[in-house]
């Protein structure tokens, strides 16, 4: 509050300052006019700084602008004072004293005090202030720091160093970083877009169209982007313009009549300038663009998220579960990546035109050759480009039988083991891995050398040919400010000529992500009025109709699963009251569990209706468990009563299963419930439905995956007449004919018809299938053991409760071994307790021996050994070769650069007795020394290196995966076994040498750049220098945080598509307990997490990017502003030497950037080898042959085993 006042008294200060200078500026006129307006522009100004100071916490952009603008409009008054008094006095140097008339001189004092008026002002407004935490004793929620951040802050993301700092001291956590802004979060993006979306349903399917909704709703930021896009396109041009000024300033000075010096500062001040606003202008359509491609993307995550659970049976067959999470992790982050550069499409264009309208200005009709050159690429770059396409659609064919063939290995681990067959099926897999995958691969390889010969050689193919007509055919001489314009626009156009393609690539693919996600989001959806749900009247039983007493009804009901098939459910006639218990029985395949699924609502309505009263919990036939505690899978989202969650499992009876547990009901329960039994599955998801407190029960054949004695004492406990659910309308789906004579109703189906309803007593006078039955298993049953579970309608044998994952597995470290193997597994249910007893076996907490293994997560950097084991891998003499050709590479590159320098300074001079022809050829000649270089470089890494590496860290992975100890598969998931031999093992074959590759030619290029703008101007080095310092000491301070934010962005991204391939396994419970909503909005916050942690990574990027290319106009300022002062030293200075320094600091801001962004991605891609690197490393078990104790010859000679 205090700063303020000062700022307002500070205003009302220059009010008063200006009211003073209109009373004494004398008669009416343009002064007059002037100070009127000043005036009313400091009373608005006064006015808005008291409503921003009353209103927000946050500093008036308007005011941050308005008080530099008011300064400088002072200092050129203050200027044209001064000059004034210098005419009068006949001065044209304003260096000198200058003697001011004493109204000057007044004016002058007024407006110096209201320049320092105006900067305290400004300064004043700049300093963020401090908002309060909290308002009384209520805690504000915090705020992201862009909320807050003024308008300089944002341009320069200064309101990221926050993050910066905190990530640079510590590794970072979630809960150091900001929370979502509303316009980030999940949930208001996807009210936009299903806002339009809905618009779009209102045409035919055919007709809609997911582009449009995404257009309507995101449009806005994206075409702002493109604006800020189109200034800075247009400041581009401006760099070669300045630099022809600059080249013929200094070539001014071989003349008699050199051009003024401060023509020189001029020209230099406007390229450092014109390099600022380019940063500003570019990072903040990258920004935008980033932001709406992150907002698209969680739109569309959550449209798919909400369809899945809308999704009808016959939808759900026609999009597997595989294709699901694709549609929600490829598509859509295909189009997130589609959205950052889709600007290019008109941009480039743009850019072509204009830089050849340039080039037609600089060397006229020679740019036809050029030209010509570009027309002669595309056929080439279209067909690497097909070729490309070809093989990588070969390489994932191959990748995928792998991946399928690994998936088999890992789930018959045991038998293989048992069986001895592990180098068997080595063989098999690196069969498809060595003789087909990467055979293609090498192939790649070689597309990949190719298209970077195209992409290297075609900017020099560009300038030579031009050059060659210019020089040859046209007979012009090439002078400095020719040759190096020339080159500056070509380096503007290599970017369309690369991105062009690239980008139009990516919006074909795109395109056919957006088809993709449009034909699941039109896909055919449940049917609303497939039942019929009315709430359940709570008044007064003898005050009700008789119709409300029934919860459900079901008249003529006639079910399908999909319109087109068959009935499954045929005239099905049910009336029952809110006490009521139906058993419905019938062989395997007669429809029972149909009938669940049509009074759940999930099949199609053909005839007929069901009419519900009341809520419905559901118990599926196979129990659905979620990854969370067993206290959450039990209340399932409603309000924990600790009195009536005790009646519960103590019914169900789960104590038993509790008291084993070190964590009891707050033990996290595996993916799938991994670490339960058939049969505690089963009594959680039973324990669900009897904590949901509902009107209705649909039970679907709950009591098979249980032992006799267990599933009699929960019929007891719960289901039957005197259970917790005694009250309650029950459908009780069963094979187990002991409970049919506590049944108030029975009901019999075959083929989907009921064949039998009424009581046990009706149906047994009347001696029909259901007595038929009821003898025959009566009979069966004296002839099973005493231990059978129970008797079953079913012909086929009863199911057995499934056994644990742990079940004979060696125990974790904090057993004690005692010479025999103790094992893990279900918790041991006493009689006496009346649940199923599972032997001696244990459930294992997590927080003590936990079954399944925390993955490992690494802090900090990479251990350098990595890159030592990635080398070795690739063979050290490649990576030598390699490194050689490339400085080799960029020697030739600059040499041929040096090389036209040298050939212009003779135009210059009118030295040129060799003729255009020497020095054209002499060029040519290093252009292909250049090229072959390029090219052998390529295939050294791409061919080479990248495929012996892929091929020796895969095999040492896969055999030492294969030789390790059962323990092992018993105690890591499967998914991140498969992780590690398809994500991560596609990172080493794919990304790992690319960006190796990447990262060593920008670093060169930097290191070409420095010693072409140091070997011009010897004097930059003392720029150079600390610069060098500060930016390596930028780039550290960077990567720590960006490494943790990577790490953080990674581990959040994978509860998303966890959490939606738990819903989809669960679906038919969630409809049916109407959940839908709590589990679209887990979805969103997680997705909302996820977000949490990548919005900090690409502000971070953008951070990073506009303090570096800071750096590199600074650079280019300092190269431009020593020529000029070396000039008013009356140094000599070379001209060729300043368009060749000056034409490779222009490229240092490109160069920096990518150098840096490719260590990162270095630093991020070795985590590949890294994890690789653990799984070789893993503890195998006992060796195949133990030479010491090999059998005899003649071995087996005896039909005897004797155990040892």
């Amino acid at each position: 509050m205090l700063r303020g006042r000062i700022g307002i008294a500070l205003l009302v200060g220059l009010a008063g300052v200006s009211a003073l200078l209109y009373a004494l500026s004398g008669p009416i006129g343009v002064e007059f006019t002037a100070a009127i307006v000043e005036f009313l522009a400091l009373a608005l100004a006064l006015v808005l700084a008291l409503c921003e100071n009353r209103k927000t916490y946050r500093s008036s952009d308007v005011l941050l602008l308005f008080w530099p603008l008011f300064m400088i409009i002072s200092l050129v008054r203050l200027r044209t004072l001064v000059s004034d008094c210098a005419f009068a006095h006949s001065s044209a140097n304003l260096l000198l004293p200058v003697s001011l008339t004493s109204q000057a001189s007044e004016d002058a004092i007024l407006i110096i005090c209201k320049l320092f008026v105006a900067l305290a002002a400004f300064v004043f407004e700049f300093i963020p202030k401090i908002a309060p935490i909290q308002l009384g004793d209520t805690p504000l929620e915090a705020k992201c720091p862009e909320e807050d951040a003024n308008i300089y802050s944002i341009i320069s993301f200064e309101w990221v160093s926050g993050l910066m700092r905190a990530g640079y001291q510590k590794p970072l956590e979630m809960s150091d970083l900001w929370p979502l802004k509303k316009n980030d979060r999940s949930g208001h993006l996807d009210d936009i877009f299903a806002a339009a979306w809905q618009k779009e349903l209102k045409y035919e399917p055919s007709k809609s169209s997911v582009f449009r909704a995404l257009r309507h709703a995101f449009a806005g930021p994206f075409y702002v982007a493109g604006f800020w896009k189109l200034l800075n396109d247009l400041l581009g041009f401006m760099q070669p313009i300045l630099l022809r000024e600059m080249i013929g300033f200094v070539m001014s000075f071989k003349t008699p009549t050199p051009q003024p010096l401060y023509r020189g500062y001029i020209i230099a001040t406007s390229m450092f300038l014109c390099g600022i606003f380019q940063t500003t202008f570019v990072h903040r359509y990258f920004h935008l663009c980033m932001c709406v491609g992150m907002h698209v993307r969680s739109a569309l995550v959550t449209a798919i998220y909400q369809k899945a659970l809308r999704l009808s049976n016959k939808a759900r067959q026609d999009f597997t579960v595989g294709e699901i999470v694709n549609h929600m992790s490829v598509d859509t982050q295909k189009i997130q990546d589609t959205m950052t550069y889709l600007h290019v499409i008109w941009s480039g264009i743009l850019q072509l035109v204009i830089t050849l309208y340039l080039l037609y200005k600089t060397v006229g009709w020679a740019i036809l050759g050029g030209l010509a050159v570009m027309i002669l690429m595309l056929p080439v770059n279209a067909k690497v480009a097909i070729y490309w396409k070809e093989y990588q659609e070969k390489q994932m064919a191959f990748k995928d039988s792998r991946i399928k063939l690994m998936n088999e290995i890992l789930n018959g681990i045991r038998v293989i083991k048992l069986y001895a067959w592990e180098g068997t099926f080595l063989q098999k897999i690196l069969a498809v891995r060595n003789d087909q995958e990467l055979k293609v691969m090498k192939k790649l390889g070689y597309v990949a050398s190719v298209h970077m010969l195209t992409w290297s050689i075609t900017p020099f193919l560009v300038s030579w040919l031009t050059f060659t007509i210019y020089s040859i055919v046209m007979g012009r001489t090439l002078t400095t400010d020719i040759v190096f314009t020339a080159i500056a626009l070509f380096n503007i156009l290599q970017f369309p000529l690369t991105m062009l393609p690239w980008v139009i690539s990516s919006c074909v693919e795109a395109r056919v992500a957006l088809i993709r996600i449009h034909k699941f989001l039109v896909a055919s959806e449940v049917d609303p009025n497939a039942i019929f749900v009315e709430a359940r009247r709570r008044s007064d039983s003898q005050s009700q109709d008789a119709a409300d007493k029934y919860t459900i009804i079901a008249k003529d009901a006639t079910y399908s699963w999909s319109k087109d098939s068959s009935p499954v459910v045929s005239d099905v006639n049910i009336a029952l009251k809110e006490d009521a218990l139906l058993s419905v029985i019938g062989r395997v395949g007669s429809g029972k569990s149909s009938l669940i699924a049509a009074l759940c609502g999930d099949l199609e309505r053909v005839s007929g209706e069901i009419r519900i009263r009341g809520t419905v919990a559901f118990v599926p036939q196979q129990a659905w468990i979620m990854n969370d505690t067993l206290r959450n899978n039990i209340v399932f989202g409603n309000t924990y009563d600790p009195e009536y969650y005790q009646k519960t499992v103590e019914a169900c009876c789960l104590l038993p299963d509790f008291e084993m547990l070190p964590g009891g009901d707050m033990t996290e329960i595996g993916e799938r419930g991994i670490n339960l039994s058939g049969g505690q599955k089963a009594r959680i998801s039973l324990a669900r439905a009897v904590y949901a407190q509902a009107d209705i029960y649909l039970l679907d054949d709950p009591l098979s995956a249980v032992d006799a004695h267990v599933g009699r004492a929960i019929f007891d406990k719960v289901i039957g007449p005197g259970g917790l659910l005694s009250g309650k309308t029950r459908i009780l789906v069963t094979h187990q004919i002991q409970y049919l004579v506590q049944s108030t109703n029975i009901m019999m189906l075959r083929e989907g018809r009921i064949v039998e309803q009424g009581s046990f007593q009706e149906l047994m006078a009347k001696k029909s299938d259901v007595y038929q039955l009821v003898n025959e298993f009566g009979r069966n049953s004296k002839h099973h053991s005493s231990h059978q579970d129970s008797a079953s309608i079913s012909k086929s044998t009863p199911s057995p409760e499934e056994s644990s994952i742990s079940e004979g597995s060696t125990r974790p470290s904090s057993v004690k071994s005692t010479g025999s193997i103790k094992t893990l597994g279900r918790s041991s249910d006493s009689t006496e307790g009346g649940t199923e007893n599972d032997g001696d076996k244990k459930v294992v907490d997590a927080n003590q021996s936990a079954l399944i293994v925390e993955e490992e997560t690494r802090r900090g950097s990479v251990d350098r050994r990595m890159y030592w084991i990635y080398a070795k891998a690739c063979s050290f003499g490649a990576i030598l070769a390699y490194i050689v050709s490339l400085v080799f590479s960029e020697s030739a590159s600059i040499i041929a650069a040096m090389w036209l320098a040298h050939w212009s300074r003779n135009n210059d001079a009118g030295n040129d007795e060799h003729g255009p022809l020497y020095y054209i050829s002499i060029h040519a000649t290093l252009g292909v020394i250049f090229g072959a270089l390029t090219v052998f470089q390529s295939i050294i890494l791409m061919v080479h290196c990248s495929i012996r590496a892929a091929r020796v860290l895969h095999e040492q992975m896969l055999r030492s995966v294969l030789r390790s100890p059962m323990s092992f598969f018993d105690t890591t998931p499967m998914g991140r076994i498969l992780n590690r031999f398809s994500k991560d093992q596609s990172t080493i074959d794919e990304m790992l040498a690319r960006t190796f590759s990447g990262y060593a030619h920008n670093l060169f290029g930097v290191v070409a750049i420095l010693f072409v703008v140091i070997f011009a101007t010897p004097a930059l080095i003392l720029m150079i220098i600390p610069m060098s310092v500060f930016y390596f000491w930028l780039q550290r301070y960077y990567l720590a945080t960006s490494r943790e934010l990577r790490r953080l962005e990674s581990v959040s991204r994978s509860p998303v598509f966890a959490h939606f391939q738990e819903t989809i396994g669960g679906i038919s419970t969630i409809r049916a307990y109407r959940q839908q909503d709590r589990f679209t909005k887990g979805n969103q916050s997680r997705l909302d997490e996820s977000i949490r942690a990548y919005y900090p990574s690409i502000a971070g990027n953008r951070w990073l990017a506009f303090r570096l290319e800071m750096l590199s106009s600074l650079i280019i300022f300092g190269a431009a502003f020593l020529s000029v002062v070396s000039l008013s030293r009356n140094v000599s200075v070379d001209p060729g030497l300043v368009g060749l320094s000056l034409t490779y600091a222009l490229n240092i801001t490109q160069t920096l950037n990518w150098m840096v962004r490719q260590y990162t991605e270095v630093e991020t891609n070795i985590v590949a080898v890294e994890r690789v690197q653990e799984y070789i490393e893993l503890k195998p078990e006992a060796p195949e042959i133990n030479e010491d104790h090999r059998p005899p010859q003649e071995w087996p000679a005896q039909g005897r085993v004797e155990f040892v």
